[in-house]
């Protein structure tokens, strides 16, 4: 996918050129729509960041070519130093930058995870 050479921003009944504003104003749109828990791809954290929802994939049939878009409006915007509204959670940005992920990355994982490990443990739901 090749947008550099040729990616022209134009909102309606505005007049001018693109010559970059408009496309950094743009992003942050697309990106709010895109990463939006309505279409199933993504869900919120308990702190209000975005991650994949792990069954997006069975719930969106085209999710490899949206995951695809999501990353490509990604790197737009760190091109364009363009703003994002989307806050990430530290364990999805871990698993984007290919890094091992932690317990204290998720919150309440450390929790969880004692439960598994020592089903005595009584959790406070």
């Amino acid at each position: 996918l090749k947008l550099l050479p040729g990616i022209s921003i134009h909102f309606r009944n505005e007049d001018g050129h693109d010559e970059g504003g408009p496309l950094r104003e743009a992003v942050p749109l697309i990106l709010k729509q895109l990463f939006s828990v309505k279409h199933g791809l993504f869900e919120l954290t308990d702190d209000h960041c975005i991650q994949p929802r792990w069954s997006g994939p069975r719930l969106v049939g085209d999710s490899a070519a949206q995951y695809e878009l999501c990353g490509t409006m990604i790197g737009l915007a760190l091109l364009y130093r363009a703003y994002s509204p989307t806050r990430f959670s530290t364990m999805f940005l871990r698993k984007l930058m290919r890094q091992q992920a932690v317990e204290s990355d998720e919150p309440g994982m450390e929790e969880k995870m004692k439960m598994i490990r020592d089903p005595q443990t009584d959790l406070e739901m």
